[in-house]
């Protein structure tokens, strides 16, 4: 009996040992991933994607990933389901999973198969060392050249992006990027010039485009496969931002320091310099629509717009602004770009807009 009740002792105690060998063993595998709470993703000075981790008043920039890519813009949505990014190896869709990255290339836009690259990489410190996962397949060179994009917006929940190339004189609207990206409309913009701002719908079937070449600026809407419509005229529209699922925007004119309401079609003023308005480079949202948050420039603060009419407030975060950058928690923004230094966010959560820091990583 005594036997028997050691046996089954020693036996519990060696289950143990395995189990905690096996926790062990998983944290060491996240470790340097993007399993933790990431907030979104910034690209270095570098051309490197870290991730933003932590929560606001409480994060900091991670290590960059290895992707074995140069990475020149991106644009990440609030859920970082994605990242969309121009790179050296054209404009890919980026998703990270556990350990590891995805590649996709869109659908319509050029070649599928116009760049030489692996479908995947593991996530870990960026080095010389070729890190690729066993499991990734590289895909033919092809001589097609996909276009240069010199701007990438997404809209408000991320359901699409419009591309902009300057060289082409054209946006392509991108959907399904949730799942496989591909051009679900083209806009041509030879008659029109470089636009000074545009905003795509969730759906990627509207566009809107300010332009001021030469003289006042306009705001155009343009739907798919129908012709541009003049919607009202204005000094420079400087940033544009749809409501989410709506087809009801936001426009900032950057010269007048005001912030227009669109909606049905008609343009009406809803804030001006009085509001704290100064300078106007970026428009962002809240989830419910409920509350405008613009990026002025001069000063760099950001100013609170209560749609239901209540006052107007702005916070100075003493900064360079270079936009309103979504994150995974709601009407929390990312202001500034990273270059080895603390990382600053607009937290406008709760009663009291307060500017936080992401401290910077030196690896």
């Amino acid at each position: 009996m005594f036997k028997l009740v050691w046996r089954f002792h020693l036996m519990l105690c060696l289950m143990a040992t395995t189990a905690a060998f096996s926790v062990a063993q998983n944290a060491t595998q996240l470790s340097g991933s993007v399993a933790s709470p990431v907030l979104s993703f910034v690209v270095d000075s570098l051309g490197a994607l870290r991730p933003l981790m932590g929560i606001p008043g409480s994060a900091s920039v991670g290590m960059a990933l290895n992707l074995n890519l140069e990475i020149s813009q991106a644009a990440v949505p609030p859920g970082h389901e994605y990242i969309l990014a121009e790179t050296n190896s054209g404009v890919l869709l980026l998703k990270a999973q556990g350990d590891s990255v995805t590649q996709q290339t869109i659908n319509g836009l050029g070649n599928p198969a116009s760049s030489r690259l692996a479908s995947c990489y593991a996530l870990g410190i960026k080095s010389s060392e070729n890190r690729k996962l066993s499991t990734c397949s590289q895909s033919p060179s092809s001589p097609t050249v996909t276009p240069t994009i010199d701007r990438i917006v997404l809209s408000s929940i991320g359901s699409a992006a419009a591309l902009y190339s300057e060289s082409e004189a054209r946006i392509y609207s991108v959907g399904n990027l949730y799942q496989s990206p591909v051009v679900v409309a083209t806009f041509d913009l030879s008659a029109f010039g470089k636009p000074t701002a545009f905003a795509i719908t969730d759906d990627g079937q509207t566009l809107a485009m300010g332009v001021a070449a030469g003289g006042p600026g306009s705001l155009l809407l343009v739907n798919s496969g129908r012709p541009a419509r003049l919607i009202g005229t204005m000094n420079h529209p400087s940033a544009i931002r749809f409501l989410s699922n709506s087809t009801n925007a936001i426009v900032a004119d950057d010269a007048d320091n005001k912030i227009y309401m669109l909606s049905n079609s008609q343009l009406f003023a809803i804030a001006s310099g009085d509001d704290g308005i100064s300078t106007p480079v970026a428009i962002a949202l809240s989830n419910d629509n409920q509350r405008v948050f613009v990026g002025n420039s001069q000063p760099s603060s950001v100013t609170t717009l209560q749609l239901s009419g209540s006052s107007a407030g702005s916070t100075v975060c003493h900064c360079t602004l270079t936009g309103l950058y979504p994150t995974n928690t709601d009407s929390v923004f990312r202001l500034t770009d990273y270059s080895g230094g603390p990382v600053l966010l607009f937290d406008g959560s709760g009663a009291k807009p307060r500017i936080v820091f992401a401290a910077g990583s030196q690896f």
